[in-house]
């Protein structure tokens, strides 16, 4: 079989998220100011998404906190991520695409982001040391789309129970940087699952999938 599904929703910041491009280069707001496109807005990369999903699952269905050879992954993260080339098996594709993710509102009178100012001290010198971080403002949302390519017809369902396991988990986590300091917290909103290609999948299936994504099980 071969088909296409779209999950779409979107994704809240319940806090500053702040998904960064390094140091400043230029004279900016902030020391480390976030990621933006084209149109001067911030939002969030596809790959950013991916990463902290993958890892999150993959710490849960192995249960310990170091995963660091995704070549050795469950054959269920494999599945929906891919994996590189490893001992004599060859690469091998994901069937999750994730979109960028492009801002879609922004709450009230604010602006986009937000700049929040962190202090250190050096515990040998008890230096302070001061710098400036940019941070997407709480309740900003953002356009989620994510492509699941079903190969399998027995397996699409476990696929993006999956998928849904690992968004409940980021809502219990931190998306970005920070996260410990209180960056980062998110909730997906409004998710849906529609076909996008083939007639694999019939109107039961679907009612099942989009149960699986319901907003009552991810936002915590």
């Amino acid at each position: 079989m071969y088909g296409k599904l779209i999950i779409s929703g979107e994704l809240e910041t319940l806090t500053g998220l702040h998904i960064g491009v390094g140091p400043a280069l230029q004279l900016t707001a902030a020391d480390y100011p976030v990621v933006r496109d084209r149109r001067g807005l911030p939002y969030v990369p596809g790959s950013s998404l991916k990463g902290k999903l993958r890892t999150l699952l993959a710490r849960a269905l192995a249960q310990r906190w170091i995963v660091n050879d995704p070549g050795h992954d469950a054959e269920e993260i494999i599945r929906l991520f891919g994996a590189p080339a490893v001992d004599d098996r060859p690469a091998q594709a994901g069937r999750l695409i994730f979109c960028d993710a492009p801002l879609v509102s922004a709450p009230g009178d604010y602006l986009a982001t937000e700049i929040k100012h962190e202090a250190a001290i050096d515990r040998a010198t008890a230096e302070l040391q001061v710098r400036s971080l940019e941070r997407v403002v709480p309740g900003a949302r953002f356009a989620l789309r994510v492509i699941y390519t079903a190969t399998e017809a027995a397996e699409a369902g476990a696929d993006l129970q999956n998928l849904a396991g690992a968004m409940e988990l980021l809502t219990m986590d931190s998306l970005g940087g920070n996260g410990s300091r209180g960056s980062g917290r998110v909730a997906f909103r409004n998710m849906q699952v529609g076909i996008g290609y083939g007639d694999a999948f019939d109107d039961q299936d679907l009612a099942f999938l989009n149960e699986v994504f319901h907003d009552d099980a991810l936002n915590l």
